[in-house]
């Protein structure tokens, strides 16, 4: 009896000793926070366009008095070009644009468009970047080397806060000379930037 009375008390000691525990434990315990400041999630600016200047283009060719390339002015979203005379194979107007990406997002070519010159038959070449309409062929390049393997193209990236130069080419490719006058009107290229 007496050992089962030692094996209670020692049974109490126990369950006391496993609660003081317990309570000394948690009261070592600390809760930690971390509290954030004010937290401000800035603005990204959207803002390609063409750099705004007055382009002189250089020519090139066999024509002493049948060629002519008319100035451009480039501004925002927009570049116009004067009349432009071509007469004889080799003849060859080059004008040369800044885009810039003054924003603070990567934008890229999603779409390049080319609207065919009123009444002239036209042939598609390396997407939409380099078109032959009649003797005269129309090319969109990164480069004034000519070569159609620099063509402005889908996926081309322009980073923020950077520019990039595009090369506008009109050429009298075809081999023939007209025995009256062709005039194109309404052409144009459409340059879809968007979002990387």
């Amino acid at each position: 009896m007496k050992n089962k009375k030692l094996i209670y008390i020692f049974t109490i000691i126990i369950i006391i000793l496993i609660l003081i525990m317990a309570i000394a434990y948690s009261a070592l315990s600390e809760n930690l926070k971390i509290t954030y400041g004010k937290v401000n999630q800035n603005a990204e600016t959207w803002d390609v366009a063409f750099k705004s200047e007055i382009i002189t283009p250089t020519s090139s060719g066999t024509s002493t008095s049948g060629l002519s390339c008319g100035q451009a002015t480039a501004s925002g979203l927009t570049v116009n070009i004067e009349d432009t005379e071509m007469s004889k194979p080799g003849d060859k107007c080059i004008w040369k644009f800044t885009v810039e990406n003054k924003g603070t997002i990567d934008a890229e070519i999603s779409s390049i468009d080319f609207t065919h010159p009123t009444e002239q038959e036209c042939t598609r070449t390396f997407g939409n970047s380099v078109d032959v309409c009649g003797n005269i062929t129309y090319k969109l390049l990164k480069d004034n080397s000519g070569s159609t393997s620099s063509r402005i193209k889908r996926e081309d990236l322009i980073n923020a806060s950077s520019s990039e130069e595009i090369f506008l080419y009109a050429e009298y490719t075809g081999e023939e000379i007209n025995s009256s006058k062709v005039i194109h009107t309404s052409t144009k290229f459409s340059i879809l930037y968007s979002q990387k």
